[in-house]
């Protein structure tokens, strides 16, 4: 859930409660119960959609999202260094791994 979410947000998109409910692939009550214990952790936002008063939409809070986007940012580095690539800000070898 909490990936999709950062997903959404990244592309600029609401998620309404009862797509991130069936995205959960859990029963709908197990996934209210985690978003409901979510929102109450602080992690996810719920707010009316301004278009359909009938929907309500979720997105992660801004320190949820910047902590998941440096996971990531941490993830992508770790595979640079795995594969052989230099970190990101190591201009050492010059362009092209060139000294």
């Amino acid at each position: 859930m909490m990936l999709d979410l950062y997903a959404a947000s990244c592309e600029g998109q609401d998620v309404c409660l009862s797509s991130l409910c069936l995205a959960s692939s859990v029963a709908p009550s197990t996934a209210m119960r985690k978003i409901n214990d979510l929102i109450t952790r602080g992690h996810i936002r719920r707010m009316p959609d301004p278009v359909d008063g009938r929907r309500t939409n979720v997105s992660l809070s801004p320190r949820t999202f910047r902590f998941i986007d440096d996971a990531i940012a941490e993830v992508i580095e770790e595979a640079k260094v795995v594969a052989g690539a230099p970190p990101d800000g190591d201009d050492s070898h010059g362009p092209a791994g060139v000294s």
